[in-house]
């Protein structure tokens, strides 16, 4: 076990979600990381680093017996669009799965989010340390993005900064040298992500119990009104085919 004092570095609160600029010193970092594996031949070589689509079909199996369990705990919360959203995507996991585990990879952390980020300082300078990496995989890398924006930042925050997070991604993206890569390509993937979102927010709230107390439920509803908001605004629904 590894272990470093971090002191007096400390994450956010994600319920009340972070600013605008918390978000883009944090989306500078992810950028530049992503660049830096981004192709990388490494990828390939670390027999312990899966791809994002290495369970797709395993994936597929866990989610159609989560979306009863989910139905029936929850599903009264989510919003109209998503049930039926939900009740078609069991169909498509593998193909979710797919799509984001295709090239260009980088080397994705899987579970970047305020919780798992660690905002510190030192003699002129702001740090990030970025912890938790079991479920890191080589992926899409707009997984982590997409992940990143829609839990750190209530809805209508969300709404008023998300296009120019994203634009300051991508040009981070390209400052470190990553080429033949469009902007409007990694729009559609950040839209195309809001599938795995809604898929991995189905198996969460299936398999925890968030009925032991009133932070719990608190964050229960959070992850709903985000995710399933976020979802909805990118309509990402018409992206799945028949």
């Amino acid at each position: 076990m590894l272990l470093e004092d971090l002191a007096p570095a400390q994450t956010l609160n994600m319920l009340e979600g972070c600013t605008a600029e918390d978000a883009a010193f944090a989306l500078r970092h992810l950028a530049a990381f992503h660049a830096a594996w981004w192709e990388h031949p490494r990828l390939r070589v670390l027999d312990w680093l899966p791809a994002f689509d290495e369970q797709a079909e395993e994936d597929q199996k866990q989610y159609a017996q989560a979306w009863e369990v989910f139905l029936n705990r929850v599903g009264h919360l989510a919003p109209d669009g998503i049930v039926p959203l939900g009740a078609k995507l069991r169909h498509h996991i593998v193909a979710v799965k797919r799509y984001l585990g295709q090239h260009p990879e980088t080397f994705v952390h899987g579970d970047f989010h305020l919780n798992n980020l660690l905002f510190g300082s030192t003699p002129g300078a702001r740090t990030l340390t970025v912890i938790d990496w079991q479920a890191c995989s080589r992926g899409c890398a707009m997984r982590d993005c997409a992940f990143f924006l829609v839990t750190a930042l209530p809805p209508d925050r969300r709404r008023a900064h998300e296009m120019g997070l994203l634009k300051l991604y991508y040009t981070i993206l390209t400052e470190h040298g990553v080429e033949e890569h469009s902007f409007e390509q990694c729009l559609y993937d950040y839209r195309f992500t809001m599938l795995d979102l809604l898929s991995f927010m189905v198996m969460i709230l299936a398999h925890i119990d968030f009925s032991t107390n009133a932070a719990a439920g608190m964050i229960r509803d959070m992850v709903i009104e985000r995710v399933c908001t976020a979802v909805l605004d990118h309509n990402a629904g018409e992206l799945l085919r028949e």
